[in-house]
């Protein structure tokens, strides 16, 4: 069994995000990632079973980081508008500075995995993510 590098995993990580932003799903191949990451196409599988579960936990890690960004500085004890404000500028900050990760999320939102996506999601913001 092959051991596992993370600067490998994390390369693969980064170009399979650029590469759906650039290019949309169908434009990720596991070849194409492979030669833009620097490995062999086999060395992805070491990391992730197939393409969706790439997706998929390229979706989990993006949600989560939006997730801790969004609740900086909430307070549940907030006022409904000032915890709104909050979160929204939260958001905004997010959004501004990881704009791959958003138009990404945004990418899984409106496709068919989103609804696989769901059971990856915080439950803080799963049930904002149904509607």
């Amino acid at each position: 069994m092959r051991t596992r590098d993370h600067n490998k995993e994390k390369a693969i990580r980064q170009h399979a995000l650029q590469m759906i932003v650039r290019t949309g799903f169908d434009g990720l191949s596991m070849q194409k990632l492979a030669r833009a990451a620097g490995v062999s196409p086999a060395t992805i599988y070491i990391y992730f079973k197939d393409r969706e579960d790439l997706i998929l936990e390229l979706f989990r890690e993006a949600s989560l980081q939006m997730t801790e960004a969004v609740v900086t500085d909430f307070d549940p004890s907030m006022s409904f508008s000032d915890g709104l404000k909050q979160q929204w500028i939260n958001r905004s900050r997010y959004g501004l500075s990881h704009p791959d990760e958003m138009h990404f999320l945004e990418q899984v939102r409106h496709s068919p995995l989103h609804e696989k996506s769901l059971e990856l999601m915080d439950p803080r913001f799963r049930n904002m993510m149904k509607t």
